[in-house]
């Protein structure tokens, strides 16, 4: 082989070991570079509030003279170094840069022109949530709306619901994206912004604060009570309608015997109560239909239930049998018939203005009082109320009178002859 061609082997073996070593020395000093030792080319970096390190093979004996855009401090980033082959630059503000070094050998001999490095700093990029709201459960899902800016989308923010495990959604086109917050659940849910990345070549990221709440309303429940009966024009029952699981005072929609809709609303506590009229007999279903709270979201649901109240009927009754007999007849029958309640039936009723009596019937409506004729004279018998079988024992005033006529016998003189 030429001795040139080997003399030029060597040599460039001898500058590989002489970089090597250097390489070596230089590297602990350096720290965790961001970009491989040595670098060359334009570099990119996030302003990450570290400083980030450069540096040149070190030569023995060499000073160096680092400079950013040809100065040495700058608002916009921190240049530490002395006059070794390292320095760190602490970027502060987004933007592109020039890292300059000049070398200045043991002789004192300086190269003309320094060596450059192009460093484009990208921002951080940030991030706000919005969609703090209140909605009833099961009710359309709200939106939760995050917005990256000041870096490159699209943007991927990391998130937790009530401090739980990170999660991630990132934006498909322009700057935000929205998670839809189920409400299959009510409770306080807090969506907490933790951080949020973008899509630069340096995939720039950054820890965020903030954080929307989303308040799912229960739904309110409700009960209705009062079954009963009661007799016509008796004292109002009442129907008795019961809150639950959402904020007083509490609106009840209900409907009776299946009509309009009726609305009632508590107005301390969560009851209230509807007197139900007893002017008309008969039977009256109070059907509870929905009810709706008093909370910022006013939440509602259908309800099922229902109240029966049964007016039953006063019953009436007749007096009849008026009739003329002779002293000692067979006694004629007063007979007391009653209707439109609940058999058997119990009469009141008075002979001339005596105590009252009773007389029930046995079986069906009618029961039959035999009038003495032992006593000759006129007996009025006044009815005076009639009381019904019904739970309700309804009963009322009656009027009405039967005259029984007792007329005395003859008096026959002796048969005696002229």
């Amino acid at each position: 082989m030429n001795q040139k061609i080997k003399l030029q082997i060597m040599k460039t073996k001898l500058l590989s070991l002489r970089w090597l070593i250097m390489l070596m020395l230089s590297v602990s000093a350096l720290g965790a570079i961001a970009q491989p030792y040595p670098n060359q080319g334009a570099q990119t970096v996030c302003i990450s509030g570290v400083a980030e390190p450069y540096g040149v093979i070190n030569t023995v004996g060499s000073t160096y003279a680092w400079k950013v855009d040809g100065a040495t401090t700058s608002l916009n980033w921190v240049l530490t170094s002395t006059t070794s082959n390292l320095a760190t630059v602490l970027w502060m503000t987004a933007g592109t840069y020039t890292v300059q070094v000049l070398e200045t050998n043991a002789t004192g001999c300086a190269n003309p022109l320094p060596v450059e490095v192009v460093v484009t700093v990208n921002p951080l990029p940030t991030a706000i949530i919005a969609g703090t709201t209140t909605v009833c459960r099961n009710g359309t899902a709200p939106n939760i709306t995050f917005t990256g800016a000041n870096g490159t989308a699209p943007y991927t923010f990391t998130y937790t619901i009530n401090a739980g495990s990170n999660l991630t959604v990132t934006t498909s086109s322009g700057n935000s994206v929205t998670v839809a917050a189920p409400t299959t659940t009510s409770g306080t849910f807090t969506y907490t912004l933790v951080s949020v990345a973008d899509a630069s070549a340096t995939a720039c990221s950054q820890t965020q604060a903030g954080s929307a709440v989303v308040t799912v309303n229960p739904l309110p429940t409700a009960i209705i009570a009062g079954t009963t009966a009661v007799c016509k024009n008796g004292t109002a029952p009442d129907v008795t309608f019961t809150g639950a699981n959402g904020t007083a005072p509490y609106t009840f929609t209900y409907t009776i015997n299946g009509g309009l809709n009726q609305t009632i609303t508590t107005t301390s506590g969560n009851s209230v109560t509807v007197a139900a009229p007893t002017t008309a007999s008969g039977t009256f279903t109070y059907a509870l239909v929905s009810v709706a709270d008093a909370s910022a979201t006013a939440c509602s649901q259908t309800q099922t239930g229902s109240a029966v109240v049964t007016v039953n009927p006063l019953p009436t009754a007749t007096i009849a049998g008026t009739t003329a007999v002779c002293k000692n007849d067979i006694a004629p029958n007063l007979t007391f018939t009653g209707a439109n309640g609940t058999a058997p039936y119990t009469f009141t009723y008075k002979i001339n203005g005596g105590s009252d009596l009773i007389v029930t019937t046995t079986s069906g409506n009618s029961v039959t009082v035999a009038a003495p004729t032992s006593v000759t004279g006129t007996f009025t018998y006044v009815l005076v109320s009639v009381t019904d079988a019904s739970t309700t024992t309804c009963s009322q005033t009656q009027t009405g009178s039967a005259v029984i006529t007792v007329n005395t016998l003859p008096i026959t003189s002796p048969i005696y002859h002229n």
